[in-house]
């Protein structure tokens, strides 16, 4: 196995408190051949490392094992911001494919109950069970409502930003958009 490189610190303030720096990361060798980023909780596989512009090109394990085996995803790590280049992307004049592609990815990623149920509250007095339930619907409609997020452009976000469920924003775009299916029907 290859030994871990190592890399002089590229943040700036590394004086200031633990709480106040960015997040710690460092930078393995997986199965000795290829790199892996640790930083937090998520990891991150290296796909092109340049250390004079320190820039990395990364994909999300989870996602690149999950979604994306055979799909190259190009990630670009600029701070906080990732770029998903083959999620379908809403632009307004492809809601009928882009919805019918949403539509498989909720599948896939098992969210379509809370997409088009949304959550129902907690009873008064919930028992462990309900609570454990209800804790996994919470994080599918998370995860829900970060696809959608990821699959919209910056007008189609902007009609959906204060949605807190994905079933608000499935809602809100599917409002949106309905007209224009009527329009094409009526137009046939």
């Amino acid at each position: 196995m290859a030994p871990s490189p190592t890399f002089p610190t590229l943040f700036i303030g590394d004086d200031r408190p633990s709480f106040c720096r960015p997040p710690q990361f460092h930078l393995n060798y997986q199965n000795g051949i290829v790199p892996e980023l640790i930083m937090s909780s998520v990891s991150y596989r290296v796909i092109h490392l340049n250390s004079e512009a320190h820039t990395l090109n990364l994909a999300r394990l989870d996602l690149w094992n999950e979604t994306c085996t055979d799909v190259y995803i190009n990630s670009t790590f600029d701070g906080p911001i990732f770029s998903y280049a083959s999620m379908p992307i809403l632009k307004g004049k492809n809601y009928d494919d882009w919805c019918a592609q949403m539509k498989v990815i909720f599948r896939f990623q098992d969210v379509t109950e809370v997409v088009q149920e949304g959550v129902q509250e907690l009873d008064r007095n919930p028992t462990d069970a309900q609570k454990v339930a209800h804790r996994d619907l919470m994080k599918r409609d998370a995860k829900a409502l970060f696809i959608i997020h990821q699959c919209v452009d910056a007008d189609n976000f902007q009609k959906i930003r204060s949605a807190d469920t994905a079933k608000k924003a499935w809602d809100t775009l599917e409002k949106s958009y309905a007209g224009d299916s009527k329009l094409k029907k009526v137009k046939l």
